[in-house]
């Protein structure tokens, strides 16, 4: 998908707004529709139909103007209980969670259809005339609208089971943490050898003049980084035989004027050419998944960061988040993160990016729970659990280093603190299990290597 179009549609989908529009609008739709077949129907079928329905103008007006005003209150009431739960949420998951929360069809659907049957409603009761043979009712319509009418309760049964179940916080976060595993499976391509060590540059070195020579494009604007068209930017960089080196990656936030990125040589690109470069940084006004590996994951450290804060103290909540946080990652072992070089067909390096690496990836992680959970046993001991259930995996070198190196650091920065002996002897004894496990895997990365070198140990 194109990604301009994306990021158009990750707002749309943000927004309750488009599905009530487009669904009022199909519903005002079907009401002309049906009152031409009605009206046809009338011509051939109107003796059939008087005997099938015993209605007159007055008493198919009222069934008309009950619907409509039912349909618009509930739908006001709808509104407000939406409304309330987006702000419980705001104030127990966060506000950067409020995009997932607003993103959820079922809320939009039934907003859609309350509002689609007020105005089906309406229409239909512009075109009710009062006449001797009873030729002026709209039979078809009315039954449509009394349809409408009974299926907007089972909208709202549904929208009470919705909300019910989706403010549940075990459900708030399988849902951040699917989210989650579905952005690192549209980043990183799946590995077939098990997951690679960090991105590196291959023995590229950049040119020697490469500041001197460089053109710098600065930002147009201030605001988020969403996403990046690298495959414009590679076409361009071919086309006037450019190297490109980018300066930021998507969720580092802009100021306008600062550089974006940097085009080899300078002599060879023009105002016209920068501002085809520039065009190919969406900015926005927050953060998105479309690009944000990071964000994906901050997204759930901060629901698990304000469980653990005094106001809310609920640390099942977090470790919940943390369980969740242990499949994404053991999912991230297997894919392969994105080379930061761009070649021509040729070979010839076009495009350098800022990288995702392994470290960085797992800092975004482990650091503020670390940070938040220093003094909380429970939360401590599950995040050192996780960390060993991690290093039984097959990993990439990389991956292990820093996962090594956050299990020390709660095992400082915990341990320290706990006030019961018993609890300490937990962490020790998962830290023990983490450090066999990186032993194990050392030694059989070794004998691996030993043996793809003839069986010679050096």
């Amino acid at each position: 998908m194109n990604l301009r179009f994306r990021q158009i549609w990750e707002r749309v989908r943000s927004s309750y707004w488009f599905v009530p529009s487009v669904m009022s609008s199909l519903a005002a739709l079907l009401a002309v529709g049906l009152f031409l077949v009605d009206k046809k129907a009338r011509e051939q079928y109107l003796p059939f139909l008087s005997d099938l329905y015993v209605m007159d103008a007055p008493g198919a007006q009222a069934i008309l103007s009950t619907l409509a005003s039912s349909a618009i209150t509930v739908a006001g009431v709808v509104f407000s209980i939406a409304m309330l739960v987006l702000s419980n949420a705001s104030a127990q998951f966060g506000p950067r969670l409020l995009p997932n929360f607003m993103r959820q069809g079922g809320t939009q659907v039934v907003l859609g259809g309350f509002i689609g049957t007020f105005v089906y409603c309406i229409i239909v009761l512009t075109r009710v005339r009062a006449t001797e043979d009873g030729a002026g009712i709209p039979h078809l319509s009315v039954s449509v609208a009394l349809l409408f009418g009974v299926l907007s309760f089972g909208l709202l049964i549904y929208f009470i089971h919705r909300v019910a179940f989706f403010i549940q916080a075990p459900n708030v976060v399988e849902y951040v943490g699917s989210r989650l595993i579905e952005t690192f499976a549209g980043l990183f391509p799946a590995s077939p050898d098990g997951g690679r060590d960090d991105p590196s540059q291959d023995g590229w070195e950049p040119p020697p003049d490469l500041w001197d020579r460089a053109k710098s494009i600065p930002a147009p604007g201030n605001g988020y980084l969403e996403a990046i068209e690298l495959e414009r930017l590679q076409k361009i960089a071919e086309k006037y035989d450019l190297l490109l080196c980018l300066k930021k990656r998507p969720g580092q936030f802009v100021v306008a004027g600062h550089v974006l990125a940097l085009a080899y040589p300078r002599e060879a690109v023009s105002d016209a050419i920068a501002a085809d470069i520039v065009k190919a940084f969406l900015l926005g006004r927050q953060r998105t998944l479309i690009q944000d590996a990071e964000f994906a994951i901050e997204q759930l450290v901060e629901v698990a960061v304000r469980a653990l804060s005094p106001g809310i103290n609920d640390p099942f909540t977090a470790i919940n988040c943390i369980d969740w946080l242990g499949a994404a990652l053991s999912f991230l072992a297997g894919r392969e993160l994105a080379s930061p070089l761009r070649r021509a067909a040729g070979g010839r390096v076009r495009v350098v990016t800022d990288p995702y690496t392994y470290a960085g990836i797992l800092d975004a992680a482990f650091n503020p729970l670390r940070q938040n959970a220093r003094t909380n046993e429970a939360v401590s001991i599950r995040l050192m659990d996780m960390i060993g259930l991690l290093a039984e995996g097959d990993l990439p070198p990389a991956y292990r280093d820093a996962l090594e190196r956050h299990a020390r650091l709660i095992h400082r920065d915990a341990g320290a603190r706990f006030p019961d002996g018993r609890d300490r002897a937990d962490l020790e004894e998962r830290y023990g299990r983490v450090a066999r496990a990186m032993r194990e895997q050392r030694l059989a990365e070794r004998t691996k290597k030993a043996g793809d070198d003839g069986g010679v140990c050096r």
